[in-house]
């Protein structure tokens, strides 16, 4: 049986995943539930989940409004209204495209590096892709099974970057699973 979410009125959209839901309001702000998520975006020791929605806060003082937030497995992350990304969550194959891999899990969203222009996001399961105005697709974070798109495969390719997927200048949107 369906159950309304507390404090969530104005949701423009949302996104599931395995262990994480996330909610986009009308007027720009974002909430998430479910495992890992606390009041605080820290990982509770003892594994257990917000039931109740808790806001998305960004790291950077002048943060613009949310246009989306989606969900991976375990990360997420915003597309703002002035075209840049950040990301939260696990970091294990460098899935929040902050330049660095780790080993733990963050619930401060931290920017993803080199992309200012996105105008749509999909998250995979360890991976990440955006879309630029341009049309290019960016991805980064995991690359077992070429996930990235550049041409390699292998986890010693994973990238903390977004790197260009090859050949495609023309995308209006991306789709990763």
């Amino acid at each position: 049986m369906p159950v309304i979410v507390d404090g969530i009125s104005t949701a423009a959209s949302v996104s599931s995943s395995q262990a994480i839901t996330c909610a986009t309001l009308e007027g720009g702000e974002a909430f998430c539930w479910g495992f890992y998520w606390d009041n605080d975006f820290v990982e509770k020791d003892d594994g257990s989940i917000s039931p109740v929605p808790v806001q998305w806060l960004d790291s950077r003082q002048d943060s613009p409004g949310i246009a989306s937030l989606e969900t991976g497995d375990n990360h997420a992350c915003a597309l703002h209204v002035d075209g840049t990304i950040t990301c939260a969550g696990a970091n294990w194959y460098g899935n929040l495209g902050n330049g660095e891999f780790g080993t733990t899990i963050s619930w401060v969203p931290t920017e993803v590096v080199g992309i200012d222009d996105a105008v749509g996001l999909s998250l995979g399961y360890y991976h990440s892709c955006a879309v630029h105005a341009t049309g290019e697709i960016s991805c980064w974070g995991r690359n077992e099974d070429g996930q990235l798109g550049n041409g390699t495969e292998g986890l010693e390719n994973n990238s903390a970057a977004p790197v260009k997927v090859s050949g495609i200048t023309d995308a209006t949107a991306v789709s990763t699973t």
